[in-house]
């Protein structure tokens, strides 16, 4: 899973990201030999072609659970790429003993039904992967 974020809702944009997702790809299956239908890319650039993927929270979390946690094709000992090349974030909690590290995807502080959209953190991510390791072994 590859995730390249150039343009954001609520931050600048950058120039840089979506191409490092894409360049990822094309390493993973012209020198790595992945089949092309195992890599899922979400791509937010400021011009998107129909057929991208954004890469808000919604389609992340989405992609996540749909491509390694409820596909039936991963199985224990297999290898998982997570890649993210965009913006990322830190906040600190008073009492805690480390801040809390988060992905900025594309919507992130955007109003969406009444609620800002929030970063992927690195507990949800945690929770996430743990949840993956035992359903898959």
């Amino acid at each position: 899973m590859l995730i390249g974020v150039d343009a954001y809702t609520t931050l600048r944009d950058l120039s840089g990201a979506s191409r490092d997702a894409n360049e990822m790809a094309t390493y993973l299956m012209d020198r790595l030999s992945v089949p092309k239908e195992h890599i899922r890319c979400l791509i937010s650039t400021v011009q998107p072609t129909p057929t991208t993927v954004p890469a808000t929270r919604t389609n992340i979390l989405k992609t996540l659970y749909d491509h390694f946690y409820n596909n039936r094709e991963v199985q224990k000992g297999d290898i998982l790429l997570f890649y993210f090349a965009g913006y990322g974030s830190s906040y600190r909690i008073d009492g805690a003993q480390s801040d809390i590290q988060a992905l900025c995807p594309a919507d992130r502080g955007s109003v969406y039904e009444g609620s800002t959209v929030p970063d992927i953190t690195d507990r949800e991510l945690d929770a996430f992967f743990q949840q993956l390791e035992r359903k898959k072994s």
